[in-house]
């Protein structure tokens, strides 16, 4: 039975990584994005279609140059990207998921509705905001986006860049996997009694945990670095000088993302090394 369990997560993940579901991780992530409580959830192609056609939409023009600004520096499909808003929580700054390898899939930006609650000050107003001219710099002050929250969405762009949320599912589907057959395995070539090689299936999914974990703080190690390169470090060292470690007190093989000490040390190592002739 364990066996069938582990060759079915096997091919689900095969599935996954085939891109033949497409319209279903759309649906999974949509799902997962409004049980988070979203109120809006909203392509990228109908906030430029309303806006154009002076219609009800939920950004302003300075977050529409934002946004586009970012997907273009981590060229990330603007066509692809659905925004969703979903309530404000503490120590939440904004979220990501989707794919763009797999065909007809989807990638979504998860913002806070304070964000765009702080846009109702904005008096930045252009006529075509999806100007491709029109741009935003890392380091621009003169914004309702300071660079330290502007660091944390150019973070979650970097995930998208490079579609970590897919290759995260799959290597957590091949973990589990990997553990799972471990009782099937040991139960035919040490013959060891089936009840011991239960348990010794369900005992494997500890170590699919910890890689799991372990695979995700290396894609956030990453995403730091990919933002750091794209001229997002110095509001990454600035939003990490000030931000309390969300896991403080838990161990780091438990951790899903690493220390916030340890991402400020990599801004700073960047930054260091950026200045270097």
């Amino acid at each position: 039975t364990m066996a069938k369990v582990a060759g079915t997560l096997g091919v689900a993940a095969a599935f996954v990584a085939s891109g033949a579901c497409g319209y279903t991780l759309n649906k999974l992530n949509e799902r997962n994005i409004e049980t988070a409580g979203a109120t809006v959830i909203i392509s990228f192609d109908d906030i430029k279609s309303r806006r154009l056609s002076k219609q009800v939409q939920p950004l302003r023009d300075e977050l529409i140059v934002e946004l586009r600004t970012l997907a273009t520096n981590f060229n990330v499909d603007i066509n692809t990207l659905n925004v969703a808003i979903v309530p404000s929580q503490q120590r939440f700054h904004a979220a990501s998921a989707g794919s763009s390898i797999l065909p007809h899939a989807q990638q979504y930006l998860v913002l806070p509705e304070t964000l765009l609650l702080n846009y109702t000050l904005s008096r930045r107003r252009y006529s075509d905001p999806f100007d491709e001219a029109l741009v935003i710099e890392p380091y621009d002050v003169a914004t309702v986006m300071e660079p330290n929250d502007r660091y944390t969405l150019a973070h979650e762009m970097a995930h998208l860049q490079a579609n970590h949320h897919i290759f995260r599912q799959a290597a957590t589907l091949a973990f589990v996997s990997a553990g799972i057959t471990l009782g099937p395995l040991a139960e035919r070539l040490a013959r060891i009694p089936k009840r011991l090689a239960s348990g010794l299936s369900i005992a494997g999914l500890i170590p699919a945990f910890l890689c799991s974990q372990a695979f995700s703080r290396m894609q956030e190690r990453q995403a730091d670095a990919m933002a750091a390169d794209h001229g997002y470090c110095d509001g990454g060292i600035l939003f990490w000088q000030h931000q309390p470690d969300p896991y403080q007190g838990l161990p780091l093989w438990l951790r899903s993302h690493p220390p916030a000490a340890e991402r400020l040390e990599l801004l700073l190592q960047h930054a260091r090394l950026a200045k270097q002739p």
